[in-house]
């Protein structure tokens, strides 16, 4: 609770004062605090409500420790390795491969039984919404901060 008190004070104070607004570290940390709410509750937790993914509870001694860690770090993974593909000027094919290996690591959550389908075959489509979900997201989330401001270029 404290912390959200904090985080809505930075908030206020960063909307007072506007040329904090532009600053590009600020969007990248306000676009990752949009994406928890927007990625993680319309494409991983549907999954989970919905029964098609399941979570390993085992891996901490308290389950809902480990629904938290798992999800916490897959959000973290996904959503800052889709932000470095989606604002970095690589080539296409830079960026494909770094999408791909995106998708050998959701496999090897799977392997290692972090993550499981209750469908067969599930991996390809869960791991696409899970990407996708997140590129789209970010997407909104690009298009409804205001632009950059670079007076120094």
């Amino acid at each position: 609770m404290l912390g959200l008190l904090i985080l809505f004070g930075l908030t206020k104070y960063i909307y007072k004062n506007k040329h904090m607004l532009w600053n590009p570290v600020l969007r990248y940390v306000f676009m990752f605090f949009g994406l928890f709410t927007l990625h993680m509750h319309t494409a991983w937790w549907i999954q989970l409500v919905s029964g098609l993914l399941t979570l390993n509870t085992k891996i901490l001694p308290y389950a809902m420790s480990s629904l938290v860690l798992i999800s916490i770090g897959n959000l973290f993974l996904i959503s800052i390795t889709c932000m470095f593909v989606y604002y970095s000027k690589l080539k296409w094919y830079l960026k494909s491969m770094i999408v791909l290996i995106l998708y050998c690591v959701i496999y090897l959550a799977y392997k290692l039984a972090i993550i499981s389908f209750n469908i067969e075959g599930w991996f390809l489509i869960f791991a696409s919404i899970d990407i996708g979900g997140m590129f789209l997201s970010i997407f909104i989330l690009d298009r409804l901060f205001p632009p950059i401001k670079c007076d120094h270029v």
